[in-house]
């Protein structure tokens, strides 16, 4: 074994360890330590993201995610962990795209995820639009406003209850 082989072996090691600890900031330094010295193990991609999501670097977690998709077509892991940041991020367009792809390489966790977002999507969507042509109906309703903007931001929120 080369030297490198086994730095690569301590930092990802120690990284597990860091996980393990919840030490989430230290973990993703070695994982980043690991990935300099073998950029081709693409597996600390995925574990430097799951790290990264912990912390809530959600835009560098979608980075690491893309990578590791772009060398494992198939993996709906990171397509759910993708989605799922997406859907933290209030992108849930990116989101429904992601879980697309993976309930169609077989994953019923990520149809039951589609669903429930297309099924919030469609439901505030409908909800803006009443309120709007209500305010069509009473241009002087400022109440109507109010409702319209509330179920705007309820449309773009984590929160799927209704």
């Amino acid at each position: 074994m080369q030297s490198t082989e086994l730095d690569e072996k301590y930092f990802l090691e120690r990284a597990h360890k860091r996980v393990e600890n919840k030490d989430y900031k230290r973990a993703i330094n070695d994982f980043t330590r690991a990935i300099r010295i073998n950029p081709e193990n693409i597996d600390s991609y995925l574990l430097r993201a799951k790290a990264k999501i912990e912390c809530g670097l959600l835009d560098k977690a979608i980075d690491d995610l893309s990578l590791y998709f772009k060398n494992n077509q198939k993996s709906t892991k990171a397509l759910l962990e993708r989605g799922h940041c997406y859907e933290l991020l209030h992108q849930k367009d990116l989101a429904l795209i992601d879980y697309e792809k993976a309930a169609k390489l077989g994953s019923n966790i990520a149809r039951d995820r589609k669903a429930v977002l297309e099924t919030h999507l469609k439901h505030y969507t409908n909800k803006v639009k009443e309120i709007s042509d209500e305010i069509q109906i009473k241009p002087n309703d400022k109440n109507k406003y109010f409702e319209r903007a509330v179920a705007k931001s309820k449309q773009f929120s984590k929160d799927y209850s209704s």
